[in-house]
């Protein structure tokens, strides 16, 4: 589920997927180049481990503030961002 919500001073984008948890410890390094969070998971089935380092370097380029959170069912990843004038 995809949401964009205005906020008071900008906007909150919003992804959510549906998962098991993870674990509190390893959400910090799911926005690290080659982290992978499900080990299972390898080159064969075309995993680089690059998509959310990517988009962390936009987000910070760009001045957002980003974050990975669990929630019922699943993981929710939130883009938050200022209106410029």
């Amino acid at each position: 589920t995809v949401s964009l919500t205005k906020t008071k001073k900008g906007f909150l984008f919003e992804v959510f997927n549906t998962a098991e948890p993870i674990d509190e410890s390893e959400i910090k390094g799911l926005w690290n180049v080659l982290e992978r969070q499900d080990s299972s998971r390898t080159r064969k089935e075309n995993s680089t481990g690059m998509g959310l380092p990517i988009c962390k370097r936009i987000f910070d380029i760009h001045g957002f503030k980003y974050e990975c959170r669990n929630a019922d069912g699943g993981i929710i990843f939130s883009i938050m961002g200022e209106a410029r004038k």
